[in-house]
């Protein structure tokens, strides 16, 4: 019973780092096109 104990906790986390991961690089990701998106509106000029 240990193993399995031993075992889903090691999933669990490994899940939750990989989870992580992806968040942070999701975000990074999100932030660059929010930063490209407000140069191209700096280009265009007020309407």
């Amino acid at each position: 019973m240990e193993f399995w104990s031993t075992l889903w906790t090691v999933v669990f986390v490994l899940c939750l780092l990989i989870f992580a991961g992806v968040a942070v690089y999701v975000g990074v990701g999100a932030i660059g096109d929010i930063r490209a998106l407000f140069k191209r509106m700096e280009r265009r000029g007020p309407n």
